[in-house]
């Protein structure tokens, strides 16, 4: 399992140019974004 996400995770990165830093950055801004979604409608 571990081995099929690492390929995929090359193969997106390859498409779209990404550097581990952007996909990392990207990850974040995601929680952040899930975060508040949660805390305004949910909570």
């Amino acid at each position: 399992m571990l081995n099929w996400h690492k390929k995929i995770m090359k193969m997106v990165m390859d498409k779209f140019d990404l550097s581990a830093y952007d996909i990392a950055l990207i990850a974040y801004l995601e929680g952040i974004l899930t975060a508040i979604i949660i805390y305004e409608f949910i909570l």
